[in-house]
């Protein structure tokens, strides 16, 4: 009996290692995002997809001093607020909390890798944008079938 119940705890053991490596390794796949140190590089907007009405230009991610900052919100399955919107050449730290029980990111598609990092429950993480283009983008949690499930919202530049 002591075995078979050592057993099943292993193979829960496993089943949850094996969940986790594979979220992990879709996150990294799914957006093949650079990281963020102490440097600055310009990102050129994604032209393929016909969801998104940007206009020619770039989005600067950077450490440098915003001028504000906005809190999204995400848990199960939604950003609050759902829109953000900035000002072209507007220097904006977004921040990410997540009030959820499960990880969460945020990711701006054709932005060419701007996102927030998954961010576990009850953890914070940001960054800091500056928008050389208008436009509204799509913003959505990467992390498995949260964008499917809803988790879904909008970033708007003008």
């Amino acid at each position: 009996m002591k075995i078979m119940r050592l057993v099943v705890i292993l193979l829960v053991i496993a089943a949850v290692a094996s969940i986790g490596a594979f979220l992990y390794s879709k996150r990294t796949v799914s957006t093949g995002l650079p990281t963020i140190a102490d440097n600055t590089f310009s990102i050129a907007p994604n032209k393929n997809s016909a969801q998104q009405t940007p206009s020619t230009g770039e989005i600067i991610i950077s450490n440098t001093n915003p001028t504000r900052e906005i809190v999204v919100e995400a848990s199960e399955y939604k950003f609050t607020p759902s829109t953000v919107t900035i000002k072209k050449g507007e220097s904006v730290k977004i921040t990410l909390k997540n009030a959820g029980a499960m990880p969460h990111d945020w990711f701006v598609e054709n932005m060419g890798g701007a996102s927030i990092d998954m961010t576990s429950a009850g953890s914070t993480n940001s960054i800091v944008i500056k928008a050389s283009q208008t436009g509204t983008f799509t913003t959505y949690c990467s992390i498995g079938s949260h964008r499917k499930l809803g988790m879904v919202g909008k970033l708007i530049v003008q």
